[in-house]
Formats: structure tokens, C-alpha cells, sequence
């Protein structure tokens, strides 16, 4: 089975530097096959034959705390998922990025109450059992991340991804 791991802080702001080459190491010394990478944070395409994926996340959790001493959170979703999402064409209305950006932000769980309210210039546009589809306006010049927006609403750990680097994902490793 294919599947996307999603660590949370790898290679943003600055605060979690780790080299995709050592990310590929460590899941291939826990038996991943067809182990890759994309865009340099935390996005790490592998199979296992494994179907549970709370055991996988448990799994590399565990051998992240023991390489670099201290957790991770890391969300791991099907690359089936990931093509469902594409073709469920949620932002077909915004492609135009100079007005907004496309996020997804992806939860280890499935959504605790639904999402209603905008803030920030963050719009909510859809959801899926662990997932948050949403667009940012720009402010000030720039789009400001939904992810601590969404976090604080649900109250538990997420990470966020521009749509662009889901739909990367996809379209390369299928």
C-alpha cells in the first residue's frame, strides 16, 4: 500500500532542519519500500504492507524520538485518499493564486465539530474525516498559513499543506 507521511515543522520557519536524505534513511531502516520525498518539508511518499496506519504513525514516531531526541507529529494518509480529494475538485472556484491560496490541513484524527467560522482572511471551504480544505486571502501583502487558526478551532495537533504540493504528490507518485 502507497502512502504520504506529513510531518509537522520539518524545514519551515527554521525550527526543524532535517535533510530529505536522512528522512528516506530513517524509513528505510524501518523496512519502507519505494521510499521518496518531495519539497524538502516533510512530505515522505512510501509503501508498507501494513494497513493500520496508527501502527505505522507509532512506528516512525518512535525511531524519529530515538534519532533526533525529541517527537514528532507526523499524519500519514493513503495516496488513494490524496487522489480522491483531487477529483472531489473542492477549490475549482479559486485558481487564481494571486487572490488566494489553497490549503489543506490534515489532523490525526477525524474532525471533532464541524468548521463554520472565517477569520483572518482563512475561509473555510470544505471537510473530510481529518482534513480541512481552506483558501487565505492576502493581508498586508501577504497569505497568512490557516494552520494555528485551524489547530486552536479543533484543539488538536495539525499540519498544513498548500493544495500545490498535494496535487505534486499525486500527479508523481502514483
Amino acid at each position: 500500500m502507497k502512502y504520504v507521511g506529513f510531518l509537522r515543522g520539518i524545514n519551515a520557519g527554521g525550527h526543524v532542519t532535517v535533510k530529505m536524505e536522512t528522512l528516506v534513511d530513517i524509513f528505510v531502516q524501518l523496512g519502507f519500500k519505494n521510499v521518496n520525498t518531495y519539497n524538502h518539508n516533510g512530505n515522505v511518499i512510501f509503501e508498507s504492507e501494513e494497513e493500520n496506519i496508527i501502527l505505522l504513525e507509532k512506528k516512525i514516531e518512535k525511531a524519529f524520538l530515538k534519532y533526533f531526541g525529541y517527537p514528532i507529529i507526523l499524519i500519514i494518509k493513503k495516496i488513494e485518499e490524496l487522489q480522491s480529494w483531487v477529483k472531489m475538485k473542492f477549490f475549482r472556484l479559486f485558481n487564481n493564486e494571486d487572490k488566494v491560496k489553497r490549503y489543506v490541513t490534515l489532523f490525526w484524527t477525524e474532525n471533532q465539530t464541524p468548521m463554520t467560522i472565517r477569520k483572518n482572511g482563512v475561509d473555510y471551504i470544505a471537510e473530510l474525516p481529518g482534513a480541512v480544505f481552506s483558501i487565505s486571502k492576502i493581508i498586508d501583502g501577504k497569505h497568512i498559513s490557516p494552520n494555528d487558526f485551524i489547530e486552536r478551532q479543533y484543539g488538536i495537533p495539525a499540519t498544513t499543506r498548500d493544495w500545490k504540493t498535494i496535487l505534486e504528490i499525486v500527479k508523481n507518485f502514483r
